[in-house]
């Protein structure tokens, strides 16, 4: 159990799905991070400026399902946590939600948009359906799902 300031409490139990919440503005991690606590998700949270060294960053990722990118960002640090999900940490098929439209400049975007603000029960809505497309993405690319017909 943790106690998340002085009012609200959020038991953890295995198998709470882990996002991975990489911020542009610490007051809208903060925020995010609570509101994604309360409706049952571990989360962690990674200040942009963490993302300069992948070598630094890439134990962070461990066990995540699913990173969101806050709106704020600036368009390097943007391109650096998509690279780091694409590249560095390839093998392990962490899907990219990104809260708001890509900063201006931006040449990739995140596997998923949503529009920001929005209402909490929608962000929901979005992450369950990345995590369960990243889940059936990731046990395909390790052989586990059969194709159809397959014996």
């Amino acid at each position: 159990m943790r106690t998340l300031g002085s009012e609200v409490t959020v038991e953890r139990y295995p198998g709470d799905p882990t996002v991975i919440v990489v911020n542009g503005d610490p007051v809208m991690s903060q925020a995010l991070t609570l509101l994604l606590q309360t409706a049952n998700y571990d989360v962690r949270s990674v200040p942009r400026s963490s993302l300069e060294d992948s070598a630094d960053i890439s134990g962070v990722f461990e066990g995540v399902q699913l990173a969101i990118l806050t709106p704020g960002m600036a368009v390097v640090y943007h391109e650096r946590a998509l690279a780091l999900l694409r590249n560095v940490l390839s093998t392990t098929s962490i899907p990219s939600l990104q809260l708001g439209a890509s900063p201006e400049g931006a040449r990739t975007t995140a596997d998923y948009l949503v529009p920001w603000p929005c209402r909490i029960e929608d962000l929901q809505r979005q992450i369950e359906a990345a995590l369960l497309a990243g889940g059936a993405l990731g046990r395909a690319a390790a052989g586990e799902v059969q194709e159809r017909g397959e014996d």
